[in-house]
């Protein structure tokens, strides 16, 4: 016997109203098509489910014993549905992302490409910032996801570290071979240097990395833009101490001394991060996958020079 099982919806219906006018309302069905389908239930079963009264609809020993099975069998399939649907949606709708600006041109191409070819129904919108400007931006709900450094321990923000890549000093190349070798901040001398403006926590840690050295820095240059900055190094009027991943690894490093700093060793630690507060759509949990993809893919093909350190 093949029980249709939105006769047994109709059937739930009626016990759950009381009555077959107002599950028929419910139903937004004829009600003598409702009496028709509940007739055809009963004859299935070969046995009497319903008793019409003047109090509505009463179960019959048979009907109760339908009813109570009836439940738990709609409710798994219920069950069962939302769960093949939840596998097989596909993520669609926008996504806004905050990038730091010295990330941003590395990852912004190779995270589009991930996208468009994984989930072409997502848009993916960016937003280059600082850690604390993509941190407000998140509260205020304009981005749904940042890549930044030094996040963690910002309050009501979960962030996951991803990238951690050392600063180095970087200088427009002394010799035909740049030079890579690491250098002491007390062999750092009277370097002119071009840094951020200390509003900046790159341009703070590196002042706390000079104190802790005891050295104190020749800032020749303060600059806003990283665009301005590089523009600097690569001009030769100065150096500064940032990350590698800020050049680019074909047409910048080769022509730059890239000295990773130590005594003391500064890192950046880049972190994904969302708000707690907020379950992540399909689309945003498919846009940090692919995030996470990007980043791995950079480091492998040295791209950007740090190590991964996501789960």
């Amino acid at each position: 016997m093949a029980i249709s099982l939105h006769r047994l919806r109709y059937f739930q219906a009626i016990v759950s109203s009381g009555s077959f006018s107002a599950a028929a309302r419910d139903l937004n069905i004829a009600q003598p098509a409702l009496s028709y389908h509940i007739h055809e239930l009963e004859e299935e079963f070969g046995a009497s489910l319903l008793v019409r009264s003047n109090k509505g609809v009463e179960l019959t020993p048979s009907g109760l014993t339908l009813s109570r099975h009836a439940s738990d069998i709609l409710r798994r399939v219920d069950e069962a549905e939302h769960e093949i649907r939840a596998q097989v949606r596909v993520p669609n709708g926008n996504v806004t992302v905050a990038l730091a600006v010295t990330m941003a041109r590395h990852l912004v191409p190779v995270l589009l490409r991930i996208v468009d070819e994984r989930y072409p129904q997502v848009s993916v919108k960016f937003l280059d910032v600082g850690s604390v400007p993509a941190t407000e931006l998140m509260k205020t709900e304009r981005v749904e996801l940042a890549l930044v450094p030094h996040a963690a321990e910002i309050p009501d923000i979960e962030a996951r570290p991803m990238y951690r890549e050392p600063l180095s000093l970087i200088e427009q190349a002394r010799s035909a071979k740049p030079s890579r070798d690491p250098i002491r901040f007390y062999d750092l001398g009277g370097r002119p240097l071009v840094l951020s403006s200390r509003k900046y926590d790159l341009r703070r840690r590196v002042e706390e990395a000079a104190i802790v050295a005891d050295r104190s820095l020749n800032v020749r240059y303060e600059q806003e833009s990283i665009e301005i900055i590089r523009a600097i190094v690569q001009s030769g009027l100065a150096g500064t101490i940032t990350q590698a991943a800020v050049f680019h690894p074909a047409s910048e490093r080769p022509h730059l001394d890239i000295r990773k700093l130590v005594e003391p060793e500064i890192t950046r630690t880049h972190c994904l991060v969302r708000r707690r507060d907020r379950s992540p759509s399909l689309a945003v949990n498919a846009v940090a996958t692919a995030l996470n993809d990007a980043v791995l893919q950079l480091i492998s093909d040295g791209t950007l020079p740090g190590v991964y350190c996501g789960p």
